[in-house]
């Protein structure tokens, strides 16, 4: 089984998709840092146990919010790089 890469034509980049795509980075880091401050809040309300329980349920609440900005603006910057056209194909 061979394996091809196919049809991968990135776009010209203009200063005009850098800057988007820089505002777009800006806005996930924006939202990652809201949600780590709000559920940092939240954990030190809600518990007074041990500082290792608060740092474990913070630390699940950043992943969750990894997945979600990334998986929320994950197919607008895949736009933005030009990588529309990427597709495969097995050969057998």
């Amino acid at each position: 089984m061979k394996f091809y890469l196919t049809s991968f034509e990135p776009e010209k980049a203009t200063s005009k998709k850098a800057l988007k795509l820089i505002f777009m980075f800006l806005g996930a880091a924006c939202a990652l840092i809201g949600l780590a401050e709000v559920s940092r809040l939240v954990v030190l309300r809600a518990l007074s146990a041990g500082e290792s329980t608060k740092l474990y349920l913070e630390l699940g609440v950043y992943a969750i919010g990894v997945v979600w900005i990334l998986y929320n603006f994950s197919e607008e910057i895949k736009d933005e790089l030009g990588c529309t056209t990427f597709s495969t194909r097995f050969i057998l």
